[in-house]
């Protein structure tokens, strides 16, 4: 079977490869790390290989960045035993197996977030330099730090010595703050500001964040349900909390707890079911000519 339709797709071992997907090579692979796309398929009769897996043909685009360069260029001249040269390795035309890469899916709809920096930027006599804080997700964090940065400046830094000059000058707004000696900006001044910019946050982020909530979730409910148990002392309660492997066995259980499931998705038949009484008590409702709806 020859499969090289854009788009037609092959399942193997549970696993989705179509025409045009976009891939990258797997750890293990001589083309470990470099980008690429699928061609064609083949199984059965028509493979060149003598593989068990199928025949999966990539093009590989040419890396850019010279130590992938170097790295490719020793992987395969120590496969031939002799020097290979970036334009000796084949790149267009590779047979892969289904484990040497893996398939990039595209985001269904791209999540953005907000993030917000404190910076600042300073010169004192001359001397200049300048700081980035750590990204923040709140922009009320940000400006907690902005303050607590700011407060020791005014207090024992660069605005406190300034402030003694006649021509010190300061201007602020909500997200900002600046001062400097008139008519020598460039040799004494200081400034800190937040900023804000958006981030593309993959799906494989939300799934770690997302975990990481549900283990915190997972945390504070346990230690929440210890408290209340009367036949459990401080000491016990105190040793189980300090178990590293309890709230991860927790949250293993609920992945193998059949009835949770159950009730998990029952109420999504429950929401489902009810709002599709609507829709078509709505519908029927319009086809007899009368007008329910809100």
């Amino acid at each position: 079977m020859i499969i090289n339709r854009p788009g037609a797709e092959f399942i193997y071992d549970g696993a989705s490869y179509k025409i045009g997907d976009r891939i990258i090579g797997t750890a293990g692979s001589e083309y470990e790390g470099l980008y690429g796309s699928i061609f064609e398929i083949r199984d059965g009769e028509d493979k060149e290989t003598e593989n068990d897996t199928p025949d999966i043909y990539c093009s590989f685009e040419e890396p850019i960045l010279p130590h992938q360069i170097r790295k490719l260029e020793k992987i395969f001249s120590d496969l031939y035993r002799e020097p290979k040269k970036l334009e000796d390795i084949t790149l267009d035309y590779v047979i892969m197996a289904p484990e040497m890469v893996r398939v990039i899916l595209p985001d269904p709809k791209p999540l953005t977030q907000t993030i917000y920096s404190v910076q600042e930027e300073w010169a004192d006599r001359g001397e200049c330099g300048s700081s980035i804080s750590q990204a923040y997700t709140s922009e009320e964090a940000a400006m907690q730090f902005m303050m607590k940065l700011l407060r020791e400046e005014m207090e024992d830094g660069l605005v406190s010595d300034m402030r003694s000059d006649k021509k010190f000058v300061e201007e602020s707004s909500d997200d900002s703050y600046e001062c400097f000696i008139d008519e020598d900006y460039y040799e004494n001044h200081y400034r800190i500001y937040i900023t804000a910019q958006q981030i593309i946050v993959t799906p494989e982020f939300v799934r770690e964040m997302a975990e990481i909530y549900h283990l915190a979730m997972f945390t504070e409910d346990f230690e929440s349900m210890l408290a209340q148990e009367d036949d459990i002392t401080p000491e016990e309660q105190a040793w189980l909390m300090s178990q590293p492997d309890m709230i991860d066995k927790i949250s293993t259980s609920f992945e193998n707890y059949d009835s949770f499931w159950d009730c998990y998705w029952e109420v999504f038949r429950d929401i489902a079911e009810e709002k599709l009484n609507e829709y078509r008590k709505r519908n029927e409702d319009n086809e007899n000519g009368t007008d329910n709806v809100q």
